[in-house]
């Protein structure tokens, strides 16, 4: 990505594979500062990755936790050798009212038969002990 014009964007999305798994890209420093430059102050980058072990999913975990200032939000759609999603945060968690994201989770399963409810619910319970975090710092409503 580069920066051809002057506007920002809410949300960026990287679906970067070979055929030997994820792209270089998904974990390239400069190509993930650019992105992020692109994104409004709420924004929002989703990555799709693997969790397979050759993949080095914990590296690259690590290196977004660093990159995005622990910003970061998983959501793993499998134990092993599956899909994550990883959520990097410009700025502050925008989910300080849980029960607002619910609601319009809700909303998105209706206007378009996708089941963001349910993905609202793994998101929590797989980022726990970071959205507690989350709460102490923003009041959060979980």
């Amino acid at each position: 990505m580069t920066r051809e014009h002057a506007e920002t964007y809410d949300i960026i999305l990287i679906d970067a594979f070979s055929q030997w798994g994820p792209a270089d890209v998904n974990h390239d420093k400069p190509f993930i500062l650019n992105c992020q430059s692109l994104l409004n102050n709420q924004g929002i980058i989703g990555f799709s990755l693997w969790n397979r072990k050759e993949d080095q999913f914990h590296t690259i975990h690590r290196r977004m936790c660093s990159l995005f200032n622990e910003n970061l939000l998983s959501l793993s759609l499998g134990k092993r050798d599956s899909n994550v999603v990883l959520f990097g945060f410009k700025n502050d968690y925008p989910l300080k009212n849980i029960r607002a994201a619910e609601m319009r989770a809700a909303r998105l399963l209706l206007d378009w038969g996708i089941n963001f409810p349910n993905y609202m619910k793994l998101i929590q319970i797989q980022n726990l002990s970071l959205l507690k975090n989350i709460k102490k710092h923003f009041s959060v409503t979980l």
